[in-house]
């Protein structure tokens, strides 16, 4: 399984919080706390119902501010009825004990699909965390290619993603089936208290999962 080649990054960390956003808009996300009482729920649900269809639901491991890594599914094939009963089902059962396997787990009961995470990812994309939009992204490898984008092609295309910024860069993982679905792990390292700075080791440490 794909998802076995990243588990250096992944293990050991458990939920911290879930995000909630509509048409990728990331930088207005709703904050989603572990194990959410009733009341909070039925606001979440109706949160959803009222939404657009494109829905996505985010799961954060780890410390946000120092180690940290996310789980990302868009479930727009769903009903606007489905998308409330699936978002409020799967928040209510996760605990801060569970970890990246028991997500996925989950997600696979509740959307009936199976192998997620299991095969080559379809592309990878760097992008800021909660700015991917406003911020800007950039694939740096799509399957089929022979090997990512260059430092230097970055600069080129996307040179911001290479300066220190308040919001860790992240190596998204991306892939389109069975459902459209991101792992998202920081590709920067935190300098100060404030800023983040993109790490060319890192980054070549990542891309190394998709050879």
């Amino acid at each position: 399984m794909f998802i076995r080649k990243l588990s250096p990054y992944t293990n050991g960390k458990v939920m911290s919080h879930w995000q909630i956003a509509a048409d990728g808009v990331y930088e207005k996300a709703r904050q989603v706390r572990l194990q959410p009482d009733a009341q909070e729920l039925n606001e979440l649900s109706t949160w959803v119902s009222n939404a657009s269809e494109d829905i996505a639901i985010e799961a954060f491991f780890g410390d946000k501010g120092q180690d940290f890594f996310f789980l990302g599914v868009r479930i727009e094939h769903l009903s606007k009825a489905e998308q409330a009963s699936f978002v409020t089902s799967l928040i209510g059962e996760i605990s801060e004990k569970d970890d990246l396997g028991k997500v996925v787990e989950s997600l696979q009961e509740g959307l009936q699909k199976t192998h997620l995470l299991d095969t080559k990812p379809a592309l990878l994309e760097l992008g800021a965390d909660d700015f991917w939009g406003s911020y800007g992204s950039y694939v740096v490898w799509n399957k089929g290619n022979e090997a990512v984008a260059s430092i230097e092609e970055i600069g080129e295309n996307a040179s911001q993603l290479l300066i220190p910024f308040k919001r860790a860069i992240m190596m998204e993982f991306a892939w389109k089936e069975p459902l459209p679905m991101w792992l998202a792990i920081p590709v920067s390292t935190r300098i100060g208290n404030e800023r983040h700075q993109f790490s060319p080791s890192r980054y070549d440490e990542l891309s190394r999962a998709i050879s």
